[in-house]
């Protein structure tokens, strides 16, 4: 399985787009230690929220990774009308699925959400803003279907949240593993933490 080769098949359909958002600015291997670090046993088969999904990069990629249907959600029209469609059209040939919402995770209310994406068993944000940092894992702590978060740490204001996250997972018995992410072109580096509870 080769990320580098589906990225460089998935820019033949986005070539002619300006890229937006850190996803589609990773690099092949960072996007190959993302699904590692999740587990292929937890993404097999599964269905996936990737919240801020920008121009699709990571809803492709999940597929690829083995994902059975994948929404990806950001807060403007004129990203979503921006994703290539077209590379797609391999996967809804393995029966795989995905869609696309206009969706501000910051106003979505909270049962709302939930009864929403009640099937969902992975969510993926790499907004790396606090707030919507801190509401992932609020609803990671309600929804019992998620079995799998994964975000981009904010560059501030985490280190008490961290120490929470610690907290929390000693009480209620999750796994937390974290890792860091290169960009292409600058090589800068962003980190990343996956949060899981049993299956």
């Amino acid at each position: 399985m080769s990320y580098r080769l589906e990225q460089i098949r998935y820019d033949k359909f986005a070539r002619h787009l300006h890229p937006a958002g850190i996803a589609h600015h990773m690099r092949p291997k960072s996007v190959e230690t993302i699904m590692d670090t999740i587990g292929s046993n937890r993404i097999h088969n599964a269905n996936v929220l990737e919240i801020g999904c920008g121009q699709g990069y990571l809803v492709n990629h999940f597929l690829f990774a083995g994902a059975k249907h994948v929404i990806g959600t950001d807060v403007t029209q004129q990203i979503i009308d921006t994703i290539p469609l077209n590379a797609y059209k391999n996967y809804t040939e393995e029966q795989k699925s995905f869609d696309f919402y206009v969706e501000d995770f910051e106003k979505v209310g909270r049962k709302r959400f939930a009864t929403k994406y009640k099937d969902v068993q992975i969510i993926s944000m790499f907004i790396g803003i606090e707030v919507l940092v801190r509401k992932l894992a609020i609803l990671f702590d309600e929804m019992d279907n998620v079995h799998t978060i994964v975000f981009m740490t904010p560059t501030s204001k985490f280190k008490e949240m961290k120490t929470l996250l610690n907290q929390y997972a000693k009480t209620q018995g999750w796994t937390i593993e974290e890792f860091t992410l290169h960009l292409s072109g600058s090589g800068e580096q962003r980190h990343g933490m996956v949060i899981k509870r049993a299956m």
